[in-house]
């Protein structure tokens, strides 16, 4: 019952969530081309359940040169 719950939840408040992280990412200069490839550059060293840390994470997309660090960082992995 409670996972239910949540993805109730979680679809709920997802519109004004979304809405509310558009004014970020505009502010951040992150569309939606740019996050799309910001989540496909760790897929390669995340493959067979490797953890990274953040600081891995950023240094993954530094390598593709994109900036994610601070909010970036966090509206990359979280904004959509």
């Amino acid at each position: 019952m409670v996972p239910q719950a949540i993805r109730d939840l979680k679809a709920l408040t997802a519109p004004r969530a979304q809405a509310g992280n558009a004014a970020g990412c505009r502010k951040l200069e992150l569309d939606g081309r740019l996050l799309s490839r910001c989540q496909q550059v760790p897929a390669g060293p995340l493959r067979g359940a490797r953890h990274l840390t953040r600081s891995e994470l950023s240094a993954c997309l530094a390598e593709k040169r994109i900036p994610a660090t601070g909010q970036r960082f966090a509206y990359i992995f979280d904004a959509r």
